[in-house]
Order: C-alpha cells, then structure tokens, then sequence
C-alpha cells in the first residue's frame, strides 16, 4: 500500500451541513483526471463523501472507498484545505492494486454481532454491515460491528465499540473504542472533572517546549491524538482516542508539513475495561506501510512501573499547548511540544478511582498548584503537564540514558491544563505480552556491554579474550554463576562459564580452533531471578543467526576500509545500465523519507546514494527512474591471503511510490575483473531491509568465487515497475583478509615429510646452489653456520 500526496487548489463554494457540496465535484473531476488517482471511480471502485469525524482537522474532507458496492474498512480519501479555501493536499492509501479475496461468508451478520458482544457485557444494540478488511495487497470479507454501550457510571467511558469480524473464520480482525460525548464546559460529563486529553511552564515557554520535543521523532500525532513508534509499523496510543483502520498518522516535528505520513491499517486493543482510569487505556496500532529508519526509530519501553516513584519523566505530544499561567485556550500550533514532571504516585489515580495509573501534578512553587500532597511543590525546569490531543502519547523515564516508554497519556483534572493540573497515564508494563506480539520490544532489566569491543580476528590456537562488562536491574539481579560464553569454532556450539573478574564484570576466552583460517560464532547469555534469559546480541541461541561473528586466523594480510570521504576506490556506470535518474552519486546525501541524510561513518559525511536532490524537495526528486544503476568497486588483489571478507553498509528503500515492494537491490562479486559476476545478496522486493536505514552487512569472498588478484564488488540498484521510489546507498566498504602461520619442518629438506638422511643430502644440494631450504638458522642468509643448525633441527625432530 502506497500513501499519496498530491497538491490541489480550487475555490470552495456553497457550504451544507459541514460538508463542501460545491467542492465535492470539484475534487471528483481532479482526483479522475490525475493519473494517480483516477482507479478510484473507475470499474468496481467508487467514493461517497461522508463525515470527517470530530478528530478530523478544520477544512478536511473524507471520502470513503468502495469495490463492488462494498465499503473497504478504514479505506479513505483525505482532503485537506489551506485557511483560505483553496485546497492544499490529498492523502490516498491506495487501493488500486488491491486482490480481493472472495472468500466464503460463513458468519452470519446476526452471528457477527452475538461474536461481538459476547465480550462486551454492557452492550445495548449493535449494527452490522459487510465490508472488505484490508491486509497488506489483500482485501478479504468481514464484517463491521457497531455496539452501542450502556452508561456503566465511570468517568470517561466509550460510548460505542466498533469489532471488524473475519466473515469467513469469525476471528477478530480490528477493534476500537470510540466516545461521542463532548467534555464541553459546563457539559454534564465535564462535572467529573476527568478530561480525556503540552502546557510549560511560564519560564521556559513554547519555544523552549519545542526545542525539549524537537529529538522525540517517534512521538507522531495520530487521528487527533498522539502516540509513538514502537516497531518499525507500529504505534502505541491510547484506547480513548477511538482510533481505527484508515486514520492518518504524521511524523515530524510540525503535523502541518509531515515529514513522512502513512495511516492505520488495523488497531489491537488489549484487555481493560474501556473507561478513562480503569488501567486498560491502552491501543497498538499496525501500520499500512513501515516507516523508515531516517525518519523515526522505534523507542523501547520499561519491563516494571512500581519503582518509578519520584523518577523525572518526559512528556511529549501534538495537543492543546500554551504556558501554565493561562493554561492552552483551546488552541495548537500542531508543533510537537515537550517538557518533564516528576511522577508523584502510581496505582490508584490522584482524585479518581481506578488502578494502573500514573500521577504527576503541575507546579510553580504555591501550595495551591501542588494538588498532590505527598509530591514536592518545587516546579523542576523543564516543568509541564498534558492538554487534548496529547492523549496517548508517551510518559517517558531514562533507563541506562536511554528514554523509554511507561505509560500513554489518557487525561487530566482541568479542562484548560493550568498549574495545578494533574496529569493520568495508563502504565504499559502488565501488557507487555500483547506489545511484544506486535512487534514492541521491552528493556529487559540487564544490559550486557563490550567495552573493549568485539573482535575482528582471534587466534587460532585460543587464548585470546573478551571483556563482558553487565548493567543489572535491582528489580531482576542475575542468578550468580549464570553468566555464559557460547562458541562456535567448527563443530558445533559449546558453553563455558564466564570468569568473573568483578561482581559486574567478567571475562570469555576464545578457545583453539581445529582447523586455520576458520569462522567462529558466539554470543554470551545470563540468566535472571525471574527466570528470563538475556543474550547479547539480543534473541541469540544456537538455532539463530543472530549472534556475532570473527575469524580465526594467525595473520592479517589486509585491512582496507573506503568510507569515502576522498573520492578514490569507487565509480558509477556498468554496462547495461539505463537508469535516466537516479544514478549512483558520492555526495553529502540530502535526506528524504526514502534516502539518508547521513552517511554511515560515525565522524564522516560522505557516501555514495542513487541521485541527489535539492534540500527541502520533494520524496521523490532525483531517485531512481526507468532502469538499472550500478557502482562498481575497484580492482581488489586478495590473490595473497587465505581468508577474505567484504563488509559494507548498504541503504535501500523501495516501499513507497505507485508500486511499492517491487524492485531489488543486488550485490555482486567478480574474480575476474568484472567479466562474470557471481549474486551475492538481494534485497527485496519486500520484507527486512526494504524501508531504509543503514543495515551493515558482509560476506566471505571464498564463498563464490575464487581469491584471485582481480576482484571487483558491483552493487546494483533498479526501478523498473511503474511510479516506485526507489533509493539505494553504500558507505564503510571493508576488505579484510586473514591469514594463516604454517609450521616448517627446517630439517625436511626435501618436504617429503620425513626426517631422514636424505635430508642431509638435500640440504647439501641447497647450499651449493643457494637455494632457500639451506637456511636452517633464520638469518637470511646461506652460509657454512647453517651446517650446524640443520644437526640441531635434525635432532630435535619436527612435530
């Protein structure tokens, strides 16, 4: 699925019930004559306009997708408009390509609902209609349920929950809550003082909160909320904000010029209740496309709640903002804006009832604005509480330095977010299962660290060793005497027992390889109280790739890296190519959401990318077009080494554009100086590795072709579908190569493996005629004194 952007202006005229009748032609006719977007209300497919929803931003429309008389489920057409009328964008998630899978209806529309409410007791009615659910390029039958909630008395509650129901197997497909109710001052639900919903404080104000938010790329807002990134195509939110299939999701420090956008293509709700402070506000949602790795990466979140007590946590978010003297007037710059607390209370909600909730209060130094008794009335710098449309985005606490998630945001005591203020977050720890089956990853309470780093090479006949160096839990400490180091040298996974050097650091010594040049795998693992097993790297056993690699070896022959940052080593162009845009360039890359704006060196600057656009153009300005780019290496001589690898960093993202996931990316290795190339890796068309980032990668040249003097590496980019945007880089070109010592038998002369007096004879025959063998005591040189070295080399044997 690919999203579109498209600019479009036209007047608005004649205005009816919210909706731009005058408009909707006028948006028909252009989305049918744009190449793009004309599939819409062409064939089976069609759009109706319908409500924009009370989430939606001022001046958007909404079209609804059908195929065949059937809604596609959160399939939408959004349009949005500048201040003045003109219309400025339209985001489609495209449906064209789209296989429908008829499968058979199996479940009744009345079977449907029972399904439904089975698991909402308070359920009053439902409706149901057939739509088609979509699943990455498929459509299959389902059924949408729309229940009708009763009142159950507690702040906040849904009024209505939505369940998208396999029509075939009766699974559950999607589900959302939603909330009708307004929270308007002086409305009845606004007596409970519970608002579901970045106000700073007066002395750092809104520029200082946009700086603090600027770092935080994977808090997004999220269909009128916000929320974060926590997989690659995954957003963590809150259940209140009734988010479902098709609500659009936008990263960037402004939500008004995205820099990349995408939309929901399903949303999981996890076990809780639904109401505001029940402890179950809590919403993951799948994404239609992943989200490159320039643009955002996904944050971790804490494994335990109890301990953070008195920690200072980040807030972050889209809503209301304003300073805390007057609170947010109910207005937003829809900048990202930040600012920090300190956690006052978990469990219970601060003048609610409720459980799983985390408490801050907004200071400023009075005794009035310190509304939690127990928590100090001295207001820390960055000082700050949440407003509407910061729901569901992220508490943050520091974990080792690193920022990770402990609760979404689900609301507050005032309707204006004024000091004193007190701001609830629902903790994220007890779903942990349901977020790691998603895709979220937890910080684990132990971190295993290297800091003398891994090695390039190790001896052959063992002894050379790794510090391990571990950051324990309090909570989680290991279990004494666990700590292992698992390797690999030929045959087969061995363990042996870390030495402890000190109660946090420990030492692993390779051992003896059988055989010279070799690849050695390995990877070191504790175990912790609660029973959990952590390995570094992370998900490694003797079953799984994922563990770190080195080659045993006496000697290192070669040890050549290109980072290009001179241009040497390198050149564009092979034949065949035929690319017209987008061909290999070494440049200071200007960062799209398909292409890096960094290179991979730590201190460098330069890489080679395919094409290079102008600073603040478009996605996909200068990629690749119409064919096939290469970049070839230089000559390589490995014809003197007995081991070689080539590693590199590489960067490709073909997920985007009209046909997305369907290019490659290839690499290639040559021994004869580019006349026959040998596949090494494809990347793609989809899967790992297809929506950017700098992934680091290597392989070992004996493996395809031979270690001859003339090796070339050719990586090979292409767009050849229609409409694709298509980016490919390489940086860090590493050639190392490895040797071996081989023992010399001095006193066999003759090399036929024994030690005998023909040896003598044949030493005889070297010295008359200066041949190298005669050289028996290591000077070089062939003179009457190694005589007597070969007697003594002759005694003492060869092993």
């Amino acid at each position: 699925m690919t999203l579109r952007r498209m600019g479009l202006t036209f007047a608005c005229g004649i205005w009816m019930s919210g909706l731009c009748f005058a408009d909707e032609a006028s948006i028909r006719a252009y989305l049918a004559k744009v190449e793009s977007t004309a599939y819409l209300q062409t064939g089976d497919s069609r759009i109706e306009l319908t409500d924009p929803g009370k989430r939606a931003r001022p001046n958007t429309f909404v079209f609804q997708k059908f195929i065949g008389g059937l809604p596609i489920h959160g399939a939408r057409v959004v349009v949005i408009e500048n201040a003045d009328g003109t219309v400025a964008q339209v985001f489609d998630n495209s449906t064209e390509d789209l296989a429908l899978r008829r499968n058979r209806v199996d479940i009744t529309q009345g079977l449907a609902v029972d399904l439904a409410e089975v698991v909402l007791p308070e359920a009053i009615a439902s409706t149901a209609r057939q739509v088609w659910f979509q699943t990455g390029d498929q459509a299959l039958l389902a059924w949408e349920v729309t229940t009708l909630l009763d009142d159950r008395g507690l702040p906040a509650s849904p009024t209505h929950f939505e369940t998208v129901i396999d029509a075939t197997t009766g699974d559950v497909l999607s589900e959302r809550q939603f909330d009708t109710k307004t929270y308007a001052p002086g409305s009845p639900e606004a007596e409970d003082s519970v608002f579901p919903r970045i106000v700073i404080n007066d002395t750092i104000g809104a520029q200082g909160s946009r700086d603090y938010a600027a770092p935080f790329d994977a808090v997004v807002s999220i269909g009128g909320c916000s929320g974060t990134l926590i997989a690659p195509n995954v957003v963590l939110s809150a259940r209140h904000c009734g988010i479902g299939a098709g609500t659009i999701v936008r990263f960037g420090d402004n939500s008004n010029s995205p820099t990349f956008t995408t939309t929901v293509q399903s949303s999981i709700l996890p076990d809780g209740g639904g109401s505001l402070l029940d402890g179950g506000d809590v919403s993951i949602h799948i994404l239609a496309t992943s989200v490159p790795a320039n643009i955002a990466q996904p944050m971790r979140l804490i494994d335990e709640t109890n301990a953070l007590v008195g920690q200072v946590a980040a807030t972050v978010g889209y809503g209301f903002n304003g300073l805390g003297s007057v609170g947010h007037g109910f207005s937003t710059d829809d900048i990202r804006w930040g600012g920090e607390n300190i956690i006052d209370v978990y469990g219970s909600p601060v003048n609610a009832g409720g459980t799983n909730i985390i408490s801050t209060d907004f200071d400023n130094g009075t005794s009035g604005a310190n509304t939690i008794p127990s928590s100090s009335s001295t207001p820390i710098q960055f000082e700050a509480t949440t407003a509407p449309g910061d729901s569901g985005g992220p508490v943050l606490v520091q974990s080792n330095s690193e920022w990770v998630i402990a609760g979404v945001l689900s609301g507050g005591t005032t309707q204006t977010s004024v000091y004193g203020d007190i701001s609830w977050w629902t903790g994220t720890a007890i779903y942990r299962d349901a977020i790691e089956s998603a895709g979220g990853d937890f910080t684990t309470g132990l971190d295993i660290l290297f800091p003398d780093g891994l090695p390039d090479v190790v001896s052959s006949t063992g002894g050379d060793t790794l510090r391990v160096d571990i950051v324990p839990s309090p909570e989680d400490p290991i279990v004494p005497g666990s700590g292992t180091f698992h390797v690999d040298t030929g045959s087969g996974f061995q363990q042996i027992a870390l030495a402890p050097d000190t109660q946090d650091s420990f030492t692993a010594t390779f051992p003896a390889t059988p055989e010279c040049p070799t690849n050695v795998e390995y990877f070191i693992s504790f175990d912790l109280q609660s029973g959990t097993t952590v390995t570094a790297p992370s998900g490694a056993s003797p079953q799984s790739s994922n563990v770190f690699r080195t080659v045993a070896a006496d000697e290192v022959d070669l040890d050549d890296l290109y980072d290009f940052e001179t241009p040497v080593g390198f050149s564009a162009g092979a034949p065949g190519d035929d690319a017209t845009t987008g061909v290999w360039v070494r440049v200071d890359p200007v960062g799209t959401a398909a292409q890096p704006e960094n290179d991979n060196s730590p201190n460098g600057i330069f890489a080679w990318v395919t094409g290079q656009g102008n600073p603040g153009g478009g996605l996909g300005d200068n990629d690749i077009d119409n064919g096939t780019t290469s970049l070839v290496s230089n000559q390589i001589d490995l014809s003197n080494t007995e081991s070689a690898t080539i590693s590199y960093a590489r960067w490709f993202s073909n997920d985007t554009g009209g046909a997305p996931n369907t290019d490659v990316f290839e690499v290639f290795v040559s021994d004869d100086d580019g006349q026959n190339y040998a596949l090494v890796e494809t990347v793609g068309p989809a899967g790992d590795g297809t929506s950017g980032g700098w992934i680091e990668t290597q392989f070992n040249v004996a493996d395809f072709v031979d270690l001859t003097s003339t090796i070339r590496v050719k990586f090979v980019a292409s767009d050849l579908g229609a409409g694709s945007i298509v980016e490919a880089g390489i940086d860090d070109v590493r050639i190392f190569g490895v040797s071996c010592t081989v023992d010399v038998c001095l006193a066999d002369t003759n090399g036929d493996g024994l030690v005998n007096p023909a040896d003598f004879t044949a030493w005889i025959n070297a010295f008359n005629n200066q041949l190298p063998e005669c050289d028996q005591n290591g000077d070089n040189a062939c003179t009457p004194a190694d005589f007597t070295a070969w007697i003594d080399n002759f005694n003492a044997g060869c092993p």
